[in-house]
Formats: C-alpha cells, structure tokens, sequence
C-alpha cells in the first residue's frame, strides 16, 4: 500500500510501522470492547439470578447443571468445602436461608449422617444434660401460665 502511495526507503518503512501499530492499537481496542461486554453480560446474569427466585424443586439441578462437586470427606476439608459452596451459591444469587436444603444435596459419607448432624446441632445450642439442667432450674412462669 504504501508503494501505492509512491513512499520508498525510511518513508515506507515508517509507513508500514505505523500501519502495524495502527492495527494493534485496533485489536487491543476490539479485545477491550468485549472484555467490557463480557463483564456487562456477567453482571447482568447476576442480577437476574438475584431478582428470579429459584424454584424448590430446581435445587438440586444447580449444583449437578454447575458440576459442583459433592463433599468427599476423604479429600476435601469441611471448613474449605463450605466456604467453596458459600461462594458458589453466592454467586448464584440463592437465598441465604435456603443454603442448608442446598448443601444437604452435596453431602455424603458422614457428613450425610443423620444422628451426627442431630448431636452436632444439639451441642451447638447447648442441649446435653447440663444445659437442660440449667435450662430448667432457670425457666420461670409466663404470662397466664400455671403449674397445673
């Protein structure tokens, strides 16, 4: 082209340089553009997910869909998995107080075990022996109740 144009020798080298960082400048730009694209269509996702409520019965098809993996307790460490699922499910945009209907389709092994899950629950509040002693030597009489 710059032949064309009648250029020869530095001429038409800094033609043809100029040209080509024309031309970088160009793709940079273009590449920048759908960089920019991608996160408006990302943030855009997000903020559907956050405003359409999941339906129930969809729980368990957003984790297999995702291809989240399922708690393996001779792999993974329990306190790294459920921040990993916290994120994930953040990022979802499900509900905070439908996370444990959602966690409990990822578990298996002894993570999965009822009893377990039950006694953990019962120590976290303080409901052995000692707690429900003190429980009940603390409880008082509400409004219109009686000892009868």
């Amino acid at each position: 082209m710059g032949k064309e144009l009648g250029l020869t020798g530095k001429d038409l080298v800094t033609f043809a340089q100029d040209r080509d960082k024309t031309a970088r400048d160009e793709r940079q730009k273009e590449r920048e553009h759908q960089r920019e694209l991608k996160e408006l269509e990302v943030q855009k996702a997000a903020e559907e997910a956050k405003a359409k409520p999941i339906p129930q019965h969809d729980v368990h098809s957003i984790l297999k869909k995702s291809h989240f993996p399922s708690f393996d307790d001779k792999v993974d460490e329990i306190d790294c998995y459920l921040k990993r699922f916290e994120r994930f499910v953040e990022t979802m945009g499900y509900p905070r107080d439908k996370m444990a209907v959602l966690l409990s389709t990822v578990l298996k092994g002894k993570s999965l075990n009822y009893d377990r899950l039950k006694s953990a629950l019962l120590k976290s509040y303080n409901l052995n022996a000692d707690g429900f002693r003190r429980k009940f030597r603390n409880s008082k009489l509400d409004s219109g109740e009686t000892y009868n």
